[in-house]
């Protein structure tokens, strides 16, 4: 009986350290410049809560970048939920670009102002 408590425990153990390797390298910020902020202030395409990261589409002048977000979860445990911006309204956002940003657009969100109401993301980070 011990032995098999034992094979059992290793077995566990095994599967928990694959499951959590995969989690880890999954939030990879490699391809993004971590040392580099870009700020648009812009109108709001479209906002897309989908899994592993919501999506904000923002245009400013000709130009639509999209922000990566937290995934649907995160996001409703926030306050958040679909309806919850309205496309074509005004939208300060805030993170680090792809590495190949001019190519794809994609910049990873780390701040978001709804200067409508002063709402932010994260919260108290105030809206500027």
């Amino acid at each position: 009986m011990a032995r098999r408590n034992r094979v059992t425990l290793i077995l566990l153990t095994l599967a928990l350290a694959m499951i959590a390797g995969t989690a880890w390298a999954h939030h990879s910020y490699a391809a993004y410049h971590n040392d580099q902020v870009l700020t648009i202030d812009g109108t709001l395409e479209s906002f897309d809560m989908m899994n592993p990261h919501s999506l904000l589409k923002i245009r400013q002048n000709e130009v639509v970048s999209v922000f990566e977000w937290r995934a649907p979860n995160g996001l409703i445990r926030a306050g958040v939920h679909q309806g919850f911006f309205k496309p074509g309204e005004r939208l300060i956002v805030s993170g680090n670009p792809h590495r190949e940003y001019e190519q794809n657009r994609v910049v990873n969100l780390k701040t978001l102002c709804r200067p409508s109401d002063q709402w932010a993301f994260p919260e108290g980070s105030g809206c500027k």
